[in-house]
């Protein structure tokens, strides 16, 4: 894991507890493996007393801010290791630990699966194969070893049967304990930020009133008389290119288009991206599922005189594929140019499993995640993100021209220094650029079960939608999605809004039943990062709010003051919330009456619906 914790996670127990389970029904070792200092030893004896085989701790102490080199050091381990060989069937981990299992999987050079409920194991002649549930939309694929599993199941302590046996067991084996150094190691240091107790004022001074948020809910919108604001298409030709064309950048962005080919996570990362470039060319890459030319105008529309090359990569069944399929096809498109690299944020699976490949290949960069300050000052760059919950921030200096692989986060803070320059009205290309992932039998696989559990359910990528609704338990019944939820969205639409994306929590998908489980959002259903959420009757559990991205600004309209979502921002600043205090059914059409009056729109009657 990739900060220091000194406890099992839920996620960490429904591993080991899944390992344990191979091992009981076959000839199967287990080797539980931990990165934390010194005092992490205790949970890994704890897994070698519920039944793990061997214990070993990567004792990265207060070193490991760039994970990179952490996941070179394991996976070296795992090749040499005496007992191992590099012989192992499946790499097993908690869906929390993406950080550190896709670069593994890219490190080993094997498959990495995400989203698995539940699996099992077939041990044959041939090697192992593992029936894998996926958790959205729920489909099961069968896969061979070696590969690298993201669980997203949970167990509690309860589940395990510890003995005195096993315990006596484990003190005389103990933990063997691997003393990580890094290979290279920048200028870093992690200390503690002042954050707010639960008590403190909150970022949003009390709940607001419905319709006086209507101008704050339009300028976030970008709503403006019915129409979004864009900028205008581009006007030029459209080439054809290859990656031959990014070898002239020293920064290439890359960003991720909605399903609506809408960019608006791709400010943030292309200013940072010009930021570094400063006055040299600067290209950025657009992973989109559209291939129109109309849209393709649209997208790079904003990027006309700010980059040197805009380059489009558009695939239709890009839902459909896998961040460690697509990483490795964002690596090939790198294999031509020593430029540095900013992802968004939309792409942070993928950019760990791209960058990854870079590094190992000897590209001379290092990979930092979760940026959100780039501070400038003369050759030198620092870079900063928080750790720990937002309890503390990592900060990392390199010279502005040595490499970096960046997986920005939300929002990114620029400061400029007084002799820095940002290039402007440059000469802007844009080109499509052919896909360059291959799929293999696996993604295959894969993307065939999802289109058809996608298609069983009649829903598109939550995961990937910009405007989400999310609707939680105070919604009630299916009257209240008829009578508040239907209407907004059909309203909103008419306002200039492009697509209004449906999610929920879980107590309205697996306990009230009112919409399918492809539409739940968190920790059992499915990560969002949206721009915009309206939140309806959502409390805000941790399995919730964990879920959704920090860039998404939050209105939501709850009765209860105190309800978790609704006093976020006491304890953290990201994602921004609005609170609307009330009865739903009273406060959302005095929101949306005020809207029209704002935008200048006018919406449907009850009777028009």
């Amino acid at each position: 894991q990739s900060e220091t914790w000194y406890e099992l996670s839920a996620g960490d127990r429904a591993a080991l507890r899944d390992a344990l389970a191979l091992k009981a029904s076959g000839e199967v070792e287990v080797t539980a493996l931990g990165l934390g200092g010194p005092l992490a030893a205790a949970s890994l004896k704890e897994a070698s007393a519920l039944g793990a085989d061997r214990a070993m701790l990567v004792n990265i102490g207060r070193r490991a801010l760039l994970a990179a080199d952490v996941v070179a050091f394991t996976a070296e381990w795992i090749r040499v290791d005496e007992d191992l060989h590099g012989a192992f069937d499946l790499v097993l981990g908690s869906e929390a630990h993406a950080g550190l299992l896709l670069p593994l999987a890219r490190r080993l050079d094997v498959e990495a699966v995400q989203g698995v409920a539940a699996f099992g194991a077939d041990v044959g002649e041939a090697g192992a194969a593992f029936p894998l549930r996926l958790a959205k939309p729920p489909t099961t694929v069968v896969v061979r070893g070696p590969v690298v599993v993201l669980s997203t199941a949970e167990a509690l302590p309860h589940e395990f049967a510890a003995t005195i046996a096993g315990f006596r067991r484990a003190t005389e084996s103990g933990v063997r304990e691997l003393e990580y150094e890094p290979r290279e190691a920048p200028e870093g240091v992690l200390r503690a930020e002042h954050r707010r107790t639960a008590g403190a004022a909150p970022a949003t001074d009390g709940p607001l009133d419905a319709a006086a948020l209507a101008l704050t809910f339009a300028a976030e919108a970008g709503l403006t008389g019915g129409a979004g604001v864009a900028s205008a298409p581009f006007a030029g030709p459209i080439g054809d290119a290859s990656p031959d064309d990014l070898a002239a950048a020293s920064v290439v962005a890359f960003v991720r288009a909605g399903p609506d080919g809408s960019l608006s996570s791709a400010t943030s990362t292309v200013a940072a991206a010009r930021a570094l470039a400063g006055t040299k060319p600067s290209a950025v890459v657009i992973v989109a599922p559209a291939s129109d030319d109309d849209a393709i105008r649209r997208m790079a529309g904003g990027m006309v005189g700010a980059v040197s090359t805009v380059l489009i990569v558009a695939d239709d069944g890009l839902g459909a594929l896998s961040d460690a399929r697509l990483g490795r096809g964002l690596e090939t498109l790198l294999s031509k140019t020593a430029a540095s690299v900013v992802y968004g944020p939309e792409l942070r699976g993928a950019a760990l499993t791209a960058a990854e490949g870079r590094i190992a290949a000897g590209d001379g960069a290092i990979l930092i995640e979760g940026v959100d300050r780039m501070e400038f000052c003369g050759h030198e760059v620092a870079y900063s993100g928080a750790r720990l919950d937002g309890r503390a921030r990592y900060f990392v200096t390199r010279p502005r021209s040595a490499g970096v692989h960046l997986v920005v986060r939300g929002e990114v803070s620029l400061t400029l220094g007084a002799t820095d320059a940002v290039a402007t009205d440059v000469p802007t290309r844009v080109a499509r650029l052919a896909a360059p992932w291959a799929v293999g039998a696996l993604d295959d696989e894969l993307a065939r079960a999802l289109r058809s559990a996608a298609a069983d359910v009649g829903v598109e990528s939550l995961a990937d939608a910009e405007f989400i609704l999310d609707v939680g338990y105070g919604v009630g019944s299916r009257d209240g999605l008829e009578e508040v939820v239907e209407p907004m969205r059909v309203a909103l639409e008419r306002l200039g809004v492009q697509k209004v994306s449906i999610g929920a929590s879980r107590k309205v998908t697996q306990d009230l039943g009112l919409l399918p489980d492809a539409m739940q959002i968190g920790q059992t259903g499915v990560a969002v990062n949206p721009r915009i959420i309206i939140a309806l009757g959502v409390s805000g559990a941790p399995q919730h709010l964990n879920y959704i991205g920090e860039r998404a600004v939050i209105f939501a309209f709850n009765k209860d003051p105190e309800a978790p979502l609704m006093t976020l921002n006491r304890s953290r600043p990201r994602p921004k919330v609005h609170p609307i205090v009330g009865d739903l059914f009273v406060e959302a059409p005095k929101f949306m009456q005020a809207l029209e009056r704002e935008v200048g729109v006018a919406l449907p009657t009850s009777t028009d619906r």
